[in-house]
């Protein structure tokens, strides 16, 4: 049994709803649906997260998958491809990379410092085409940052907006969570710092000693005032480095 997640608030854009309804022509598992309106984005997640939870040992639930409202997947197999990539890399997590929303070609796909306690690195479309279509930090590191000094403690991020889980009794023990502060710099300016949900999801699942890994096998469109694809080479940065 898949729980598939589609959490909103003010409804489901046209793509996610299509891409819902897509993967009903053509599947082999059972799905059980849930689509809640709340404004409080980890609220929203975790009361879904929670009912999955409720519901695994009697309606045997074997994967989570949220999608989220302005997500829009382009391919009809999607559901069963997502699956099919979990069991592949046997992952334990599995999200399917999203460009944010503006025209730099960055995702939110990254590289976590353990021990600076921050995402130094941010994958632009420009790099992803030199990775594998289904890549894990491993794959980053030889790819893209090779100089990283051995023995860090570093971990792949990755985004939750078309994401897989594989559910077992880890899942009792992560929920989604973001992090706000304030701190003030050497010139007396105070600023805002974040740390959103998916990054920390991430981070915790990595902590609790599972696998995390990213794919761009599955096509997708980030929907905000333009469709911003998940394939293809662009961007105006070819490289981020928040270092």
């Amino acid at each position: 049994m898949i729980y598939l997640a589609s959490p909103a608030y003010g409804g489901l854009s046209i793509g996610t709803h299509a891409s819902i309804r897509m993967m009903d022509t053509n599947r082999n598992y059972d799905v059980f649906e849930k689509n809640q309106d709340f404004s409080a984005l980890c609220f929203n997640f975790n009361t879904m997260w929670c009912d999955m939870l409720n519901r695994r040992k009697e309606a045997e639930i074997d994967y989570w998958v949220m999608i989220h409202s302005d997500i829009e997947v382009i391919e009809v197999d999607w559901l069963e491809k997502l699956i099919g990539l979990l069991q592949y890399t046997c992952c334990d997590v599995l999200s399917v990379v999203s460009p944010i929303k503006d025209e730099r070609g960055l995702t939110s796909t990254g590289i976590y410092d353990l021990e600076d306690g921050r995402v130094f690195k941010r994958l632009t479309m420009t790099e992803l085409d030199k990775l594998p279509k289904t890549f894990n930090y491993l794959d980053v590191v030889e790819t893209i940052k090779p100089n990283l000094v051995k023995g860090h403690r570093n971990c792949l991020v990755v985004n939750t907006g078309l994401m897989i889980v594989r559910v077992d009794d880890w899942c009792e023990k992560i929920y989604f969570r973001t992090k706000d502060w304030i701190v003030k710099d050497t010139n007396g300016k105070f600023r805002a710092e974040f740390k959103s949900e998916d990054w920390l999801f991430s981070l915790d699942a990595f902590l609790l000693n599972k696998q995390v890994v990213a794919t761009r096998d599955i096509k997708l469109n980030h929907i905000g005032i333009n469709k911003y694809p998940n394939y293809g080479i662009w961007g105006t940065l070819l490289e981020d480095n928040l270092s």
